[in-house]
């Protein structure tokens, strides 16, 4: 009885949580906040919700230990996804709505794009780096 109380605790506040993190992804204004909300949803609601499916579950049931399998995958896996998308995102060059500067040393302006970036980016271009993979096997088909 009280495994079942705490359990609809935990799925309701799960929902609470997920609906909140809905109306973020539709209200914030670029995709490094949206994935902030993204990450609410996923971690804190999905995992909530999972957690009160395991104290719904009989003991060791099927159900309880696939709940504690998928917490700790959504758990590990959501932040790291999360991360890469909103590295992927500054690496194409999308702008937060509201930075004054960079914690990488970048100041952007508001139609701008920063100098230090493209710097580098001719510097890449002018480079000629080329990947000798046939040395490489070469070398290795000698000593083996």
């Amino acid at each position: 009885m009280v495994n079942e109380m705490i359990g609809l605790i935990l799925i309701f506040a799960g929902s609470i949580i997920s609906v909140i993190g809905a109306f973020g992804l539709i209200r914030f204004p670029d995709i490094y906040c949206r994935t902030h909300a993204q990450t609410v949803v996923n971690v804190g609601g999905t995992c909530l919700i999972l957690l009160g499916v395991f104290f719904q579950a009989p003991f060791f049931s099927l159900y309880s230990v696939k709940s504690i399998l998928l917490i700790i995958f959504i758990f590990l896996t959501s932040p790291v996804g999360t991360h890469a998308i909103a590295r992927a995102a500054y690496k194409s060059g999308v702008k937060p709505k509201k930075l004054h500067e960079d914690e990488l040393g970048y100041k952007i302006m508001e139609n701008e794009k920063p100098l230090v970036r493209e710097k580098d980016y001719e510097k890449i271009k002018q480079t000629k780096y080329k990947f000798r993979t046939k040395k490489f096997f070469r070398k290795r088909r000698l000593h083996a």
